[in-house]
């Protein structure tokens, strides 16, 4: 409900204000959502294969690590892509 009013109080304020701004998002952000993404579907792999293991019916455990490193590897790389929106360089 809360997410509802929110997005209705925007919709009606972007409509009736004449001092409304737009703006365009930095064009990382869109690749940062694919990466988190990516990262969210690399931890639920991850997790499928270590309930798997304890369950009895797998043997190796390395598998789960692998993906976990992915996922950690995204998620690093999804702060970067935040760090390079919030602390532009000066070129």
């Amino acid at each position: 409900m809360s997410f509802a009013a929110l997005t209705s109080a925007l919709v009606v304020r972007k409509g009736g204000a004449i001092d409304w701004r737009h703006f365009t998002l930095p064009s990382i952000l869109y690749l940062n959502t694919l990466v988190l993404l990516g990262s969210s579907v690399t931890l639920e792999i991850s997790r499928r294969r270590v309930a798997v293991f304890m369950g009895g019916l797998g043997s190796r455990l390395t598998d789960s690590a692998r993906w976990l490193y992915v996922t950690l590897f995204l998620g690093l790389l999804f702060v970067a892509g935040q760090y390079l929106v919030l602390c532009p360089t000066n070129n």
